[in-house]
């Protein structure tokens, strides 16, 4: 009986170790390591999924071809874009062109965000993760700080474990209207915007708990702009440079078919033009 119950115990030990989740497209390992979570952040864990357009709608050549890609590592995300109040009380001044506390900061730059990534870093007393020397910038991934997620986090996060055009379904209609019925229950796009942002966290969130990762604000995401390849792909952290940085998710003022989860698009790192009011970001950083 002991020796039963020994051979019961080393079963469920070693099942534990293995424990793994898996969805449709991403599998999701160490599952029974517990992390303490900072507030307004989610805990990502390491894994694989398809990156690209794996939905149905045919989307555009830059979303393709479809790869394996792997997170090697946790990382924490934020719940929501970040607001015009925690801008504010980190940088002493809030760009935005649509006023609301809670509604995303926009109508900021990619270095914008880079700088502000740092200076909460300081006043949380992490280690900053980025080093700027003008518009020359280079990232520690190792540092504890706050960052701008890579654009294959972004994905991974964004599409949690789905395979279809958005986290909740499949597009039903490529421009505004009539209302795309999967979108308007997660996002804020051209069918219902009322011509600006909302507050954060008011549609529906995905599997992971994250709000607005499609429309409200594109989001800026680490990488310079670069094609796909088909190769299986670790930790990918864009192209080596580049003129544009990465943007992800979609916006008020877009299109259904600009919303979904795969599409990219690019802008420069230090430029103003009359749409930033529409470009805003999440932060990212390691357990």
């Amino acid at each position: 009986m002991k020796i039963t119950t020994l051979f019961l115990i080393i079963f469920i030990a070693s099942f534990l170790v293995q424990c793994k989740v898996e969805y449709d497209n991403i599998i999701i390992s160490d599952c029974k390591k517990s992390v303490p979570v900072p507030i307004g952040f989610v805990l990502i864990k390491a894994g694989s999924f398809r990156m690209g357009n794996t939905g149905s709608y045919l989307g555009y050549v830059d979303e393709t071809p479809i790869h394996q890609v792997t997170i090697t590592s946790d990382f924490f995300i934020a719940k929501y874009e970040v607001t015009q109040k925690q801008y504010e009380s980190i940088m002493g001044s809030n760009p935005s062109y649509f006023k609301g506390e809670e509604q995303p900061v926009e109508t900021v730059t990619w270095i914008n965000a880079i700088y502000y990534c740092n200076k909460l870093s300081e006043r949380d007393g992490l280690i900053k993760c980025y080093t700027i020397n003008g518009t020359n910038v280079k990232c520690d991934w190792i540092a504890n700080g706050y960052r701008l997620p890579t654009e294959a986090e972004w994905e991974y996060a964004c599409k949690a474990g789905t395979s279809n055009d958005f986290y909740n379904g499949f597009l039903t209609n490529e421009y505004c209207f009539p209302l795309d019925s999967c979108l308007d229950e997660i996002g804020w796009y051209c069918g219902n915007y009322g011509s600006s942002t909302h507050d954060v966290g008011l549609k529906l969130p995905n599997a992971f708990g994250l709000y607005d990762m499609h429309g409200n604000v594109w989001e800026y995401c680490w990488d310079w702009y670069g094609n796909y390849d088909e190769k299986v792909a670790y930790d990918p952290q864009g192209a080596d440079t580049g003129q544009g940085r990465v943007i992800r998710g979609g916006a008020w003022i877009d299109h259904t078919k600009n919303c979904r989860s795969s599409v990219r698009y690019a802008d420069f790192p230090t430029d103003y033009e009359k749409f930033k009011n529409k470009y805003g970001f999440r932060l990212v950083r390691r357990p």
